[in-house]
């Protein structure tokens, strides 16, 4: 088996030390099958990572099985999510109130989603900074992105049509994730897409030429006031 990934890189001690600026929460890595494991969040079996933030600490899940670079990598773009968090970005949270009134198989879903939502939200910010700032190539690390993500494509169809199309729609938010991937991967996972799942991979397309159309340069602007506010 291989080893779990020790956060003594100076990739990964630079990443802590920003985050050490904004709290003096240490980070603690775990295996992520020890979430994999509960029935509630069983669904991170094929997940990369996962983070989570207890009273004393942040944990931060990796799965072991990859090679030590990959999991640097992954635990860098984890630590630059939870940087996001301190600094006030919004975040997804459930409205259990309404969520009571779900049916419990969507209602279990809930979990994943709000991952999804998440993540479409803070990788915009997360994967530039993470170019910027890990010094070495992550042409390894964005491949394996592309295989975890073709293999979520593969998945099997829910035969209930309400669940389906409910996985459609979290297909269209991943599916914005894949525009953030530098090229060769970027095309690879698009032409996936588009055969796995051509109809959100069609909303997809008219959803990033609508946003072309309105979207000015001052994204970072854009960010910046919507840190300020209060969480989603």
């Amino acid at each position: 088996m291989p080893k779990l990934f020790a956060p003594n890189t100076n990739s990964a001690e630079s990443v802590l030390a920003l985050l050490a600026n904004l709290s003096d929460k240490p980070v603690r890595v775990c295996d992520i099958q020890q979430l994999a494991a509960l029935p509630t969040t069983a669904y991170f079996e094929t997940y990369l990572v996962a983070n989570e933030e207890t009273q004393s600490s942040f944990m931060v899940y990796l799965d072991r099985c990859y090679p030590e670079k990959i999991q640097e990598a992954v635990f860098f773009h984890e630590v630059l999510h939870l940087l996001l968090k301190c600094e006030g970005f919004p975040q997804i949270k459930i409205n259990l109130s309404f969520a009571s009134a779900l049916k419990p198989n969507l209602r279990e879903s809930l979990g994943k989603l709000r991952v999804h939502f998440a993540s479409v939200i803070d990788h915009h910010i997360v994967f530039p900074r993470m170019l910027q700032l890990i010094g070495f190539d992550l042409s390894e690390y964005f491949d394996v992105q592309v295989n975890q993500k073709k293999l979520r494509l593969d998945r099997a169809r829910e035969p209930n049509h309400i669940i389906r199309n409910f996985y459609a729609q979290q297909d269209i938010l991943v599916g914005l994730e894949y525009l953030l991937c530098p090229e060769p991967q970027r095309n690879r996972i698009l032409e996936v897409f588009k055969d796995k799942n051509p109809a959100a991979h069609s909303c997809l397309t008219g959803l990033r030429e609508r946003v072309a159309q309105t979207t000015t340069k001052r994204q970072q602007t854009c960010f910046t006031l919507q840190s300020k506010s209060s969480p989603i």
